[in-house]
């Protein structure tokens, strides 16, 4: 029942004669398997180039258990149960001593669960195509490393929440959605700079085309860095870490109460946020580390997810963990 006319909650007993129930599926389980095999090889077309094959033969299928009053379990027949081959190619060509280059190309099928649709259907697993293209290169006899890729997904069956509660079972309804391009680029540096300094840096850039909001960030930046300090503090090593990510949109399920029984179920910005990290460790002896993590060390206020009947899931507030490791 939604927008229960209830004069003073604090002296309502629970009794209201519309209130209207529905009984929830609590009682059975859907359950899904996928078990498969993949064989890939890597073979050399000429010097510099080389040429990577692969595929994968799937085994899947979905059914539901029942647990009766009795715990006595009741299996119900399978549905979806299918084998697909999902197959893999590469291209490498090792261009220069320290660097190299790739395409690559395959195809997607991923199973999403306990997802259904209005008809109380389960909804078929994502299908469809993913291309990438990158190079990357090494220095210092590999101790430094950087890479570049740029990726495009086209995808469908890609269920997007309705925003609606089925009113029998009281799932989530979703739609599968056709024509869903996902693109974008990685880049990562990671390695050592001079002895004892490590670092790893890294920039997602993420653009999702087909869905009405996208939930994932479209830019993600993280920093980490460590240092072992030399001669006589040459047991302590401190680092820190930065994580920098923009906005998301959240949808809301089933939206905002605006009173009279309706809801604003418009989708929710939610702002980009950065998060700092400090560390800091002392080799006690040969086999025991003490160490120190401060997470979150600005407190900032953030969100993992919003939505829900604006409900809110507040990310970690600031913590100090102590730590004590040893090797045998």
């Amino acid at each position: 029942a939604v927008g229960l006319p209830i004069d003073d909650w604090r002296t309502w007993d629970g009794s209201y004669a519309p209130f209207e129930t529905f009984r929830t599926p609590a009682r059975t389980k859907t359950i899904t398997q996928n078990v498969g095999g993949y064989l890939a090889g890597r073979f050399s077309l000429a010097e510099p180039l080389s040429l990577v094959l692969g595929t994968r033969v799937s085994n899947y299928k979905t059914y539901t258990q029942t647990y009766t009053k009795a715990d006595v379990r009741t299996r119900g027949a399978a549905s979806g149960d299918q084998q697909v081959v999902t197959p893999y190619a590469g291209l490498v060509w090792d261009f220069a001593a320290n660097y190299s280059a790739y395409v690559s190309y395959t195809d997607v099928f991923s199973p999403q669960g306990n997802v259904r649709d209005a008809n109380d259907t389960l909804l078929d697993p994502v299908t469809g195509k993913s291309y990438e293209a990158g190079i990357k290169g090494e220095w210092a006899d590999g101790a430094l490393n950087a890479a570049l890729a740029v990726f495009r997904n086209e995808q469908n069956n890609v269920a997007e929440s309705t925003g609606e509660v089925h009113p029998v079972t009281g799932f989530n309804i979703y739609r599968a959605v056709d024509g869903v391009v996902s693109k974008g680029a990685d880049l990562e540096v990671s390695g050592r700079l001079a002895q004892g300094w490590n670092v790893y840096a890294g920039y997602t850039w993420l653009q999702v085309d087909g869905l009405s909001y996208q939930q994932d960030p479209r830019h993600l930046l993280r920093l980490n860095t460590s240092w072992t300090l030399p001669g006589a503090l040459s047991k302590l090593t401190v680092g820190g870490g930065l994580s920098m990510q923009s906005g998301t949109v959240m949808s809301t399920n089933p939206g905002r109460p605006l009173g009279g029984g309706k809801y604003d179920a418009s989708n929710l910005p939610m702002g980009g946020y950065t998060l700092v990290n400090l560390m800091a460790r002392y080799d006690l002896t040969d086999t025991v580390q003490l160490a120190v993590n401060v997470n979150n060390l600005t407190d900032k206020l953030y969100y993992t997810q919003y939505g829900f009947y604006d409900g809110l899931i507040f990310g970690e507030p600031r913590t100090t963990t102590f730590s004590i490791r040893a090797r045998f």
